[in-house]
């Protein structure tokens, strides 16, 4: 008995909202298509905001070149690596080189002829990249967005190519450091040669 009665509790309810909506219902259309008409409008005249992405094959880069140890280096694991690539590709290095590339102390200002400050435009380019590993492999992909798609487009390709000239610079120093070592040994090599050939002469001068 007292289970009908909660189960007629319930459909009273039901039927009681079903009723205020029966009486309210040109309001409730009117809400209705105010809430659509309003989102519609919202949609167009928003302006459209583009996505450009591009991925890069990185590897992880040997340690320091040493000539003179034969033995084999052993790549260990590294879960630093690409949180260290993201920022690298993020870094005001990097993102300068694009921004005197493509202008976007200009293009990035919003209007004709205004000329916005380097840290301003840092700023601006970073909130619209986002970095990430691309499926759980050694690839970085790199998503630029811009309200001109071309641009966006650009932007992406001229990170890609900053940031892998930026490795490569950094390639060049090493060896570059590891010549000049190597530079050093054959100097410090030849004084003992010479050191070593004149103890001998001094040694053959004796024993006559």
């Amino acid at each position: 008995m007292q289970i009908n009665i909660k189960d007629n509790v319930k459909e009273l309810h039901f039927l009681d909202y079903w009723k205020i909506i029966k009486k309210r219902k040109d309001v409730v259309f009117a809400a209705f298509f105010i809430i659509v008409m309003t989102t519609t409008v919202w949609t167009f005249v928003q302006t459209p905001v583009y996505m450009s992405s591009t991925r890069l094959l990185v590897e992880k880069q040997r340690p320091e070149i040493n000539i003179f140890n034969n033995q084999q280096v052993f790549e260990t694991y590294d879960p630093y690596y690409y949180q260290t690539q993201y920022e690298i590709i993020q870094s005001k290095t990097v993102l300068k080189e694009v921004i005197q590339q493509l202008d976007l102390q200009t293009k990035l200002s919003g209007r004709e002829g205004e000329l916005l400050e380097l840290e301003k435009t840092l700023e601006l380019l970073r909130e619209n990249i986002e970095v990430q590993q691309y499926r759980n492999t050694n690839i970085l992909e790199v998503i630029v967005y811009n309200k001109n798609r071309f641009l966006a487009a650009d932007i992406a390709n001229a990170i890609a190519e900053a940031y892998q000239e930026q490795r490569l610079s950094v390639r060049k120093k090493e060896v570059s450091d590891a010549v000049e070592k190597l530079r050093d040994e054959l100097h410090k090599t030849r004084e003992k040669l010479n050191e070593s050939e004149i103890a001998l002469e001094e040694i053959k001068k004796r024993k006559i």
